[in-house]
Order: C-alpha cells, then structure tokens, then sequence
C-alpha cells in the first residue's frame, strides 16, 4: 500500500477523499486516496488515486500510474461489475451511510497490456479477476 491506504488480513483500504453520487440513478464519482505499488526487480508501478466512475455505460476504476517516480498517465485500471441496485437507493436523510457490497472488479484489458509492457512480462490479461469490492462512505441525502 502506498499513501494512506493500508492492507489488513488480505484487505486492501483507500479512503474515500471526495464525490458526488446521485442516489436515484446510481451514477456518480468518488474519489479515494492512497493507492498500491507493484515492483519487480528495479522497477516500481504505482497506481495511485482511485476514482469510481459509474456515470458512462461501465463502472470503471481509473487510477494515476506512476512508473519509477515518473507520471504516465491516468488510465482505466479495473472493470466493476456492480451488484443488482433497486432504484432508487435509500438516500439518508442529513448525514449517512452509502454502502454497495459485492462489487466484482476486474482488471482492465488496457491496464493488463500496460503492466505487461512495463515489466515484460505476459501474466497479465484484461479480466482477471481482482477479488470483490464494498464501497462504504459517508454521504449526504436531502
């Protein structure tokens, strides 16, 4: 982990740092802090300032990639597949609780070719499967 995400039993963290989120259509952005770093060798690929994006066609996560201290550029990294929502969502009413459970994240086609290219490597694919996703803020209903 890098910044100020941290991993705790398997668990990779970001705090959520910023969004706006429409809770009758599900569309919306939110923007997390922190990010991972992959090394091999001399070479460190940092994907760093996850931002949710489900107002296009597809969820999809973009991050900053940074490869050895150099910033290249922000790409989508991980496909999501959100789980099936009634809409609308309950929004809270003042301050409250936004939680999806059981986001399925995959990574990127572009993303695999990209980390391929960095390290050489061809063990990367578009669709792996990354593991499951809940996404928990707080958030602010009218």
């Amino acid at each position: 982990p890098i910044g100020s995400s941290w991993i705790k039993n398997g668990v990779a963290y970001f705090p959520v740092a910023d969004g706006d989120f429409d809770f009758a259509t599900a569309k919306g952005e939110i923007s997390h802090r922190g990010g991972l770093a992959l090394t091999a060798g001399t070479t460190v690929v940092e994907l760093a300032d996850f931002l949710i994006d489900t107002s296009g066609g597809a969820p999809v996560l973009t991050g900053k990639v940074i490869v050895n201290d150099s910033f290249v550029a922000r790409i989508p990294l991980f496909d999501l597949t959100l789980p099936a929502l009634t809409l609308p969502l309950a929004a809270p009413r003042g301050w409250g609780q936004l939680k999806v459970p059981g986001v399925k994240v995959t990574l990127n086609a572009g993303a695999a070719a990209a980390l391929n290219g960095v390290f050489n490597v061809t063990a990367f694919a578009g669709g792996i499967p990354i593991g499951e996703a809940t996404v928990k803020t707080f958030a602010f209903g009218h």
